[in-house]
């Protein structure tokens, strides 16, 4: 998410309304109408769990889960787990708010940053949010909404890697930067997609092999990650590709990245390749 994307913060019933029209705890049958009286009655709780949250946060001079980094290339995380001078964020995910105030997070985690490398802001952002219906926790109590969160900002020169939004970004628009390949869709129409990124799997890899095709290719390969460790690099050219594919001692694989969907292209070592 990008802060300019603001989302409207939650402030009356019709709002409340209109982020659960196929909640079924308040609609009782599908297309029925939603059932204002109980959205009024949750309305209620979630002011009161908020007016709990926000007195408790407002003590604290740290980062607490809920606050959110607005980063430099203008994406926005979210504090998901604190410990000691360090907080893990994410991009998304599932904050729960309870009746004490207090948030937990259900989701995927990154490695984080250091406090010492933010400071506080005297913004608000909306932070996306459920709670249970009529206070209650159990199955399908679920009652989505929003609420306000601090706003943390990064330090300049502040070593980014530890946020993958910040680093999916930056091959991103390595990638735009590239040659592009026209193919056709399944009704004969032509469309543009980007090269596929390189990914070689380390594992069975032979001394020198992945110098060698740096060399050949023109490939800057990094050192990544993706299920396994691999090599990385974003070909500029489709000269690249065909280079790369001279190679024998691979195995070529072609994948579509389980997030972005963008083109990949996996190698790994033969298994009968014999150096």
């Amino acid at each position: 998410m990008k802060f300019n994307e603001r989302k409207q913060l939650i402030n009356d019933e019709l709002q409340l309304a209109a982020c659960n029209t196929d909640n079924p705890n308040y609609v009782a049958w599908p297309d029925f109408q939603v059932d204002m009286q109980k959205v009024n009655e949750d309305l209620r709780l979630l002011k009161e769990f908020t007016k709990k949250y926000i007195s408790r946060v407002e003590k604290v001079n740290t980062p607490v889960v809920g606050d959110c980094i607005f980063l430099p290339d203008g994406q926005v995380v979210y504090f998901c787990s604190i410990y000691g001078t360090k907080g893990q964020t994410c991009e998304s995910g599932s904050f729960s708010l309870s009746n004490n105030g207090y948030l937990s997070y259900s989701g995927g985690l990154d490695t984080g940053i250091s406090f010492s490398d933010i400071f506080p802001t005297n913004e608000k952002f909306v932070l996306p949010i459920w709670f249970c219906h009529k206070g209650y926790l159990c199955a399908g109590s679920a009652i989505y909404a929003n609420m306000k969160c601090r706003v943390w900002k990064t330090k300049v020169g502040t070593d980014l890697s530890g946020i993958p939004q910040v680093e999916r970004l930056r091959k991103q628009k390595l990638k735009e930067q590239g040659e592009t390949i026209i193919k056709f869709d399944e009704l004969g129409k032509p469309y543009q997609e980007h090269l596929p990124e390189v990914m070689i799997i380390k594992e069975g890899l032979p001394e020198g092999l992945i110098e060698s095709v740096a060399e050949k290719t023109g490939l800057a390969f990094e050192n990544s990650y993706h299920w396994v460790s691999v090599y990385w690099s974003q070909p500029m050219q489709l000269v690249q590709l065909d280079l790369l594919r001279s190679f024998g001692q691979f195995l070529f694989k072609e994948e579509s990245h389980y997030r972005t969907h963008e083109p990949l292209l996996i190698l790994s070592i033969r298994k009968d390749y014999k150096p």
